[in-house]
């Protein structure tokens, strides 16, 4: 599994500028000295192909359902519906990459100029060792989000610049963090392999802490907050997701049956399957596949 999220497939040809379907929104971010760039597409439909542009990027897809629950509910309950949590990835220098996304979600892309980099006191190779691979992290997703692209709003350009260097030190640290093999306190590159290498292959299968947690000879109470620091979500959130994300796939792919498809991504029967497809997703797998039919 390593330390990553693995995209969708190749999606149709485009640019985040020129993508068919929802418009991308492009704004200066104020504050930045015309040097930073925030683009939004909301609630897209399918994956989204994002290529890569002259100076530093990064894309994170937000789950819009989480910030539609209602501010009191309980934690837990909170993450069972939020069974796709954000993430980010920096966008290669030379390749596009390929988010999957659905309805119920917004994909963010954060394009910063050398200068700001420099200004920061940050390489823009130190940033980039990590392109490519997709993480679950909140906090960075959290960062970008909170950009003031209001100009009116009270201290928004001072918030701004403030925000993009905690980003940018953030980054820094965990590409350095994670090209030392492990974040301090997650699962070393070797356990994360091991992990990946059952999880991926037995997605139709009951996966349970215990059993994991044995695999990368760990408690499961220290195998779980291991996780946990390594992927920012728990276990069972993160597979639920991998699930998830597989079974998009294979709708897409319309050679099996949506019975076949809740078999193999583990489920019992195919109404929990679409029962958890409609959380992740906002609509039935068949649904799903006609809306890609139809496309």
């Amino acid at each position: 599994m390593r330390d990553t999220i693995q995209p969708a497939a190749d999606a149709a040809e485009g640019s985040p500028r020129a993508e068919p379907g929802p418009p991308w929104s492009w704004r200066d971010v104020p504050g930045c000295a015309g040097e930073v760039r925030l683009g939004r597409l909301e609630r897209p439909s399918g994956a989204v192909r994002i290529e890569p542009g002259a100076g530093f990027s990064i894309a994170v897809r937000i789950n819009l359902l989480m910030r539609d629950l209602r501010p009191g509910l309980h934690e837990q309950n909170r993450l069972k519906q939020c069974v796709a949590p954000d993430y980010f990835v920096v966008v290669p220098r030379a390749s596009p990459i390929t988010l999957a996304t659905h309805t119920a979600q917004a994909i963010l892309r954060l394009d910063i100029d050398d200068a700001r980099l420099a200004r920061a006191g940050v390489a823009r190779d130190a940033l980039e060792r990590t392109a490519g691979q997709f993480y679950a992290d909140g906090f960075v997703a959290g960062l970008i989000e909170r950009l003031k692209i209001d100009a009116d709003a009270a201290h928004g350009e001072q918030l701004n610049a403030a925000l993009i260097d905690a980003l940018l030190y953030s980054l820094a640290a965990h590409a350095a963090a994670t090209r030392h093999g492990r974040k301090s306190g997650g699962l070393t590159a070797r356990q994360l392999a091991i992990l990946r290498e059952h999880i991926e292959s037995r997605l139709h299968e009951p996966l349970r802490n215990a059993d994991l947690a044995r695999l990368v000879d760990l408690s499961p109470f220290h195998f779980a907050r291991a996780f946990r620091k390594s992927m920012g979500a728990p276990p069972a959130v993160w597979i639920r997701l991998r699930r998830m994300t597989v079974a998009q796939k294979l709708l897409e792919d319309g050679s099996l049956t949506v019975s076949e498809i809740a078999a193999a991504v583990g489920f019992e029967s195919p109404g929990r399957f679409a029962r958890a497809f409609r959380e992740a997703v906002g609509q039935g797998p068949t649904s799903f596949r006609r809306s890609l039919q139809s496309a």
